[in-house]
């Protein structure tokens, strides 16, 4: 279980993954013709717009640590950013696949 640092989810007590919702994304991930993408400022939402590319990566779940994105190939600007520590944290937006807990 968990929640955002700004205490989101708001409509739930908070959000679960554990090993088997984990591998459903993984899943999912396995049989997309293109990789999820992982991005800074919620890129993904407003490149049909700008244009400006997305890093792409693979998932992999570590059993008592969670789920992590591996081999994320970051553009030279997001990569700056993160190694001038703008960008600490991540704030995932995974629509349609993940619901929030209703109950603990």
């Amino acid at each position: 279980m968990f929640r955002a640092r700004d205490g989101r989810p708001t409509d739930a007590p908070h959000w679960y993954i554990d090993a088997a919702l984990a591998q459903v994304l993984i899943d999912v991930a396995v049989q997309r013709n293109t990789p999820y993408c992982f991005d800074y400022e919620h890129q993904t939402l407003h490149s049909k717009h700008n244009g400006k590319p997305n890093p792409a990566t693979r998932l992999e779940w570590v059993e008592g640590e969670g789920l992590f994105a591996i081999d994320v190939k970051w553009t030279d600007a997001a990569r700056a950013m993160i190694e001038g520590e703008e960008y600490c944290f991540i704030s995932p937006y995974l629509r349609c696949l993940i619901t929030t807990a209703r109950e603990t």
